[in-house]
This record gives structure tokens, sequence and C-alpha cells, in this order.
């Protein structure tokens, strides 16, 4: 019923508190999974009924769920973990939209997020629901805030998105993220130098090479990769490990062309990339 979108009739039937008491207790987890696929779809329904969902306690339910699904003492299970944490993502990007403060305050990111790229960064279902996860509370300060405390983050998203850089939404929202995490944060700039400016550098290669600018309806993924390397500059090691990757200088100069800049928002990221760029630019990488 939720699936096919009579949510309301599931409500009239007062279903959905046993059903968010079914997430907050020990099940098989194919009960589990059934149970999250049912708050997957009914969640991405009207306002109201999302209001309704939170006010029985959809988001602890959630939280709780996502913990026993990923709880390493108990018999893993792929298929059910991958698609339960696949509904559980789509579910709290819903209730995002509209309760991203309710999100923050039950402290739902510092459960899933320090871990889950790392843990599903091979499962495109379950990383595509967490991107658009992200994607939407980067714009809420408090999310972001408590984002910028998971150690770790950062880097792991950036590993996550260069496995996944042909896929375009996961990739523009991934890094419009850790475009939001780098900005005015000395401490995860810190973190990424830790692991290696060339490492970095290299990543973002991957990441440039994968995205082709002259591509249509790329103009998004343009911007948030072009304010990603801006903000990557800011760290003097990591600025001078860009400045001598090719396939990212091409790339940048590239995404300026006046038949690739459609927007004065591209372009200007794109000359603002450019400018980070070039502060670091020696004769012998200007050259190549």
């Amino acid at each position: 019923l939720a699936k096919k979108g009579q949510s309301e009739a599931l409500r009239e039937g007062q279903i959905f508190d046993p059903l968010l008491q079914i997430l907050n207790v020990e099940v098989d987890l194919s009960v589990l999974t059934s149970a999250s696929g049912v708050l997957r779809y009914a969640s991405g329904g009207e306002t109201s009924l999302q209001k309704h969902l939170i006010t029985l306690g959809a988001l602890p339910a959630l939280k709780n769920a996502w913990i026993r699904f990923t709880d390493d003492a108990i018999a893993y299970e792929p298929s059910a973990t991958t698609q339960g944490c696949t509904y559980l993502a789509t579910a709290l990007r819903n209730f995002s939209v509209s309760y991203s403060h309710h999100v923050a305050k039950l402290s739902i990111i510092d459960t899933i997020f320090p871990q889950a790229m790392t843990r599903f960064s091979s499962h495109s279902d379950v990383i595509s629901a967490l991107a658009r996860v992200l994607g939407k509370i980067a714009f809420d300060e408090e999310c972001v805030d408590q984002l910028k405390r998971c150690y770790g983050l950062a880097s792991s998203i950036l590993f996550t998105a260069s496995a996944h850089a042909s896929n375009r939404l996961i990739l523009s929202r991934l890094s419009l993220v850790v475009g939001h995490l780098l900005h005015d944060n000395d401490a995860i700039l810190a973190e990424l130098e830790e692991i290696g400016a060339d490492q970095i550098a290299e990543l973002l290669a991957a990441l440039t090479t994968a995205v082709d600018v002259t591509a249509e309806n790329n103009e998004e993924t343009l911007i948030n990769l072009a304010r990603l390397i801006s903000n990557l500059c800011t760290s003097e090691a990591i600025g001078t490990a860009i400045a001598n990757q090719p396939a990212v200088l091409d790339w940048v100069f590239g995404a300026v062309r006046p038949d690739i800049a459609k927007s004065e928002d591209l372009t200007l990221h794109a000359l603002m990339c450019i400018s980070n760029v070039s502060y670091y630019l020696t004769e012998e990488s200007a050259s190549d």
C-alpha cells in the first residue's frame, strides 16, 4: 500500500505505531528490511503524513534500525543489509526535506555517516541514497556543524566519489557536501593533508577525468566540482599538488571556455577555481 501511494490507508488503520516498534526491537533482518521499506515509501508522502510519522518517533526508530543493520555482532546478511540501509537512507532523505533540524537534534548524522561511506562504498544504491541525504542537509547549518565533527567523513566522501565518478548525480552531491565542509574549516583541511596532498590531488584527477565539461545538463556538477577544487586550494600542500596534475588543470581551464560556461554562476566558480589553482602554478606546470 505504501509503495502504491496509499499510506493514508495505513495511517487510518493505525499501522504505523506497531511498524515503528518493529524498527526498535530485535527481529529477523528480513522483517526489519520489510518494515524499513514501508517507512521508505510512507515518508515520501504528504507533509502531514511525514509530521505524523515524526510525532510517532520515526526518526529514532530509523536510527535504531540502522544500528541493527550495521551491528557487527549480528550475522551479516549482505542483501538484507544493503536493501534495508537503502530504504532507511531514502526515508532519511525524505524527512530531511522538511525536518532537517530534527535530524540534527537526534544525532542521526553521527550514527550513520562516519562509517557508512566506507562500509557501503561499493553499493551504488546505498551511496546514491546517502548522497541525496547529504545533498539536502548540506544547506542546514546545524547539520553541517555535525558533519564537520565526524572525523574522516570528508576523506571517505572523496574516496567514495572517485569510486562512483561515472554517476553524475552522486558525484555532484558529494562534491557539494565536501565543498561545504571545507569552507572555513582548517581542521578538515589538516585531516586531508594527513592522508597526503598527492593522494587527494590524484583523486581530483580521477574525478575531473570522469566529468566531461562539454556534456549536456552537466552544469551543476561542474559548479560543485569547481567549488570543491577552489576550497581544497586553500591548503598550500594540496593546492601545490593539484597544480601538478595536468588532468585537473585541463579540466579547470576547459570549464571556463565560452562554449562551456553557459551561466554566470558557472563562469564565476570556474574563474575563482582558476585563480586559486593559478596561485600554485610554476613555470613547468604552466607550460605542461
